[in-house]
């Protein structure tokens, strides 16, 4: 579809060669000529990297810190978006030239309303505005109010009455059940395949909504619900609390008294998992920059992070120490070597290849194979063994990568492998998602929960989504409650005031850190409903003076940032703002918004803040005249 949407896009620059009189009817035609060719490359690098096109992950890794990120692996890509970008610009610029002329007649009108359709009829059939309204639609026209809807289940993690097991949970970076097909990969996991009859064997759990990356795969696994950020642009960055309102595996285990531990190669800032577990009663959070000065060889390291064998020598002698203490302990890791799209390979696997060795991912995940099988027996072969818990899973399926189209040759399935004494080895074809994963581990440990979450024991009797719903009916069902889900990350609120520390660059709020340039929207009774900061969805320049601009007059607000940036805010007659920072508190309608210079921390009472903005009259025609002057300062 997407090259029939870039043959009509091109056969309607064709048809309005030299057709067009007017200059202002040129660069419309100039503009959409370069949003069809912009949202064909942009869906297409997508569809590339998360194999499904632009899906809730895309925005998600726009949003997020993507520091530590390997960009070598994708250098081809970049390089390639740049210069299709330059084309797409170069190209733009030529149809605003060549479907200009001086002359026109009745036959012109007919070949521009031929060109018109066809342009109009790319943009309609174009996978990447498809794509987009989709994820528009459900993130912001959604029927359901925020309420808690009966199939979500919040266990009482205070009466969880655990067997005090201990758990190790390793997540294995896009590692699927699909490799293990012999017909597809021949020999390519003979170790796990020896694991799985040694262990409960989930075969069934498919991808759902919400979870085909990293951190989306882990909350859903953990929470028994999907990642879904909220719907204001940018609102999760800056701020240290991830989902607080959800209730988790790590809360119930934290609060039953276990020791939690996350180990991970790749920096814990990215994508924002060490906040995530952070937020859910994990006390040792532990990522490349908590891990890299502990290595005798700092410069061992892949683009990602810490290799895979590095990562489990650590794991080893965690799990060591953790076992001597008296208190349970869950310790969960994620492996990076089989990162798509050519994976890396540690030096333990520097005689491994998988057959002739030329596709690189898959000698990664030989590799992987490999060193997980060293780490099992390790793991069951030792003495606190007993009282263990083992989960060997997948964090989600691949993603795009080497071996992207012989996956596709077979139903894909996540890996789902759970271990310990007592529990006797059976394949259990239940169909479930990863929501599930969670209630599942946790009933093993003894909680006898009927669920958490959306997710229902993939031992138990109980249906669950998965069965209840087809695979359409789930993902319908769970993004119709997509706005109380994204209520469960509960922004902080005013009702003890704000504090703006300056000498930090953050504002407080319930005791929680913000960083700032942030901008606060409230609602009805100074209700915190969106946090934004700059550069919202990726875009640089989607500063929060534009944010604020684009929201209706009424729309109240806290704003701070550079007393420069507020300048088109003021009135004519009020005094040049010069210290570096400022805030300001109000309404674009109001007819003085109140601007606070900073030298200094300060503080702001709620009823301040609610007096300031109450105590203006409201004047429609200014707010016009801000966002005149704000584009004027703008260009």
């Amino acid at each position: 579809m997407l090259f029939i949407s870039l043959i009509f896009t091109i056969t309607a620059v064709v048809l309005w060669k030299d057709i067009i009189h007017s200059k202002f009817v040129s660069i419309i035609i100039a503009a959409l000529t370069f949003l069809s060719l912009f949202i064909s490359g942009f869906w297409y690098v997508s569809d590339y990297l998360t194999g499904s096109g632009i899906d809730e992950s895309v925005i998600f890794h726009l949003r997020a810190d993507m520091g530590g990120a390997a960009l070598a692996d994708f250098a081809p890509v970049i390089v390639a978006s740049v210069i299709y970008l330059i084309i797409s610009i170069m190209f733009s610029l030529y149809v605003y030239h060549v479907v200009r002329t001086e002359h026109i007649s009745r036959k012109h009108k007919m070949q521009a309303s031929l060109a018109s359709f066809a342009l109009f009829f790319s943009l309609a059939i174009n996978p990447g505005i498809s794509d987009l309204t989709s994820l528009v639609k459900h993130t912001y026209w959604v029927s359901h109010e925020d309420e808690q809807p009966i199939d979500y289940l919040i266990p009482d993690d205070a009466t969880a009455n655990l067997n005090n097991k201990n758990l190790v949970y390793i997540y294995l970076e896009s590692v699927e059940r699909t490799y293990l097909d012999e017909n597809i990969f021949p020999g390519l996991m003979p170790n796990l395949k020896r694991i799985e009859t040694m262990s409960l064997s989930f075969t069934d759990i498919w991808q759902i909504v919400g979870s085909n990356w990293t951190i989306g795969g882990m909350v859903s696994s953990q929470c028994g619900i999907p990642l879904f950020i909220p719907s204001g642009p940018n609102s999760m960055v800056g701020i240290n609390r991830f989902l607080p309102e959800a209730t988790c595996m790590g809360d119930i285990l934290s609060a039953n008294g276990y020791e939690l531990s996350y180990l991970g190669g790749a920096r814990s800032a990215f994508a924002g998992k060490g906040n995530f577990y952070k937020s859910h009663g994990f006390t040792q959070v532990e990522g490349f920059d908590e891990l890299i000065g502990k290595l005798s060889d700092t410069s061992y390291r892949s683009d990602w992070g810490l290799y895979d064998d590095t990562l489990f020598d650590i794991l080893k002698q965690r799990f060591n120490e953790l076992s001597t203490a008296e208190t349970p302990f869950g310790l969960f890791a994620l492996t990076l070597d089989t990162h798509s799209p050519n994976g890396h390979v540690s030096t333990y696997c520097n005689d491994v290849k998988y057959k002739d060795g030329l596709n690189p991912i898959l000698n990664a995940v030989h590799c992987s194979d490999r060193m997980v099988a060293e780490v099992y027996d390790y793991i069951t072969k030792h003495e606190s063994f007993g009282n263990t818990l083992l989960v060997i899973a997948s964090d989600h399926l691949a993603m795009r990568n080497t071996a992207y189209d012989d996956l596709g040759k077979r139903k894909r399935r996540n890996l789902l492998l759970i271990s310990g004494e007592g529990l006797a080895p059976k394949n259990i074809a239940k169909l479930g998602a990863l929501i599930d994963v969670s209630p599942t581990v946790l009933n093993l440990l003894g909680a006898d929960n009927q669920g958490l979450g959306f997710g229902r024991d993939l031992l138990g009797v109980e249906e669950t989504l998965s069965e209840r719903l087809n695979y359409n009916g789930v993902e319908n069902f769970l993004r119709s409650n997509r706005r109380f889900i994204s209520s469960l990350w509960d922004f902080p609120q005013i009702n003890g005031g704000l504090t703006v520390d300056v000498s930090g660059k953050q504002v407080i709020l319930d005791s929680v850190p913000i960083k700032y340039p942030t901008l606060l929207m409230l609602g009805n009774n100074l209700r915190v409903e969106e946090i934004r900061f700059n550069g919202a969805m990726g875009l640089e320049k989607n500063t929060l003076s534009r944010q604020i601009a684009q929201r209706s007059p009424e729309q109240k607000f806290i704003w701070v940032d550079s007393c420069q940036e507020m300048a088109w805010l003021n009135n004519e007659n009020a005094p040049t703002l010069e210290s570096d920072s400022c805030v300001a508190i109000g309404r674009l309608d109001l007819s003085n918004i109140s601007i606070f210079e900073l030298s200094e921390s300060m503080s702001f009472s709620r009823r301040q803040i609610s007096d300031i903005i109450k105590s203006r009259a409201h004047e429609s025609s200014i707010a016009a005249k801000r966002i005149r002057d704000m584009e004027f300062i703008s260009k």
